[in-house]
C-alpha cells in the first residue's frame, strides 16, 4: 500500500462526576480494559466544553452534584445540533423509581445503578458504541 495508512482512533468517552474515586476507577475499566479514550471531569460545565471541543463518542454522567448538575448538563448537550444524537449513560445511585424519567425518556440515554460491577459498565459501554465480543 503505497502511503495509505489505516488510521484508527479510539471512542472518545467523556465521564463527569464530583466523586473522584469513581472518576478514576470509571477511567481505568474503561482505558485499560478497552480502545477507549477516556476524558474525566469533575463538573458539568468541564464536561460539556470537553464535549463541544472534541464531538465524543459516548458521555457519561451522574445527575446528582453541585453546580451543572446531571440533568442541566444533557438538556444543553441536547441543544447543540451536533450532539443531540450523542448516547449518554446516566451512573446514579438514585433508584430508577426516583428519576424523573420523563425529562430522559425522548433521548438515548441508559440509567445504570450505582454501584455497580465493572464487567457491567464495559457491558453497558459496549453496546452503546456498538462494539460487541469483547472479552471482559
Amino acid at each position: 500500500m503505497s502511503g495509505l495508512r489505516a488510521s484508527f482512533h479510539p471512542p472518545l468517552i467523556v465521564h463527569v462526576d464530583d466523586d473522584s474515586a469513581l472518576l478514576d476507577l470509571v477511567g481505568i475499566v474503561i482505558s485499560r480494559r478497552r480502545p477507549y479514550r477516556c476524558v474525566s471531569c469533575e463538573d458539568g460545565r468541564e464536561a460539556l466544553d470537553v464535549c463541544l471541543e472534541c464531538d465524543p463518542a459516548l458521555l457519561i454522567t451522574d445527575l446528582a452534584r453541585p453546580g451543572l448538575n446531571g440533568y442541566e448538563l444533557i438538556d444543553r448537550v441536547r441543544a447543540e445540533d451536533r450532539l443531540v444524537a450523542l448516547p449518554i449513560l446516566v451512573l446514579s445511585a438514585v433508584a430508577p423509581s426516583e428519576t424523573p424519567f420523563e425529562l430522559l425518556t425522548d433521548r438515548p440515554i441508559r440509567l445504570m445503578r450505582k454501584p455497580f460491577l465493572p464487567r457491567e459498565l464495559l457491558a453497558v459501554v459496549d453496546s452503546m458504541l456498538g462494539t460487541f465480543n469483547l472479552p471482559p
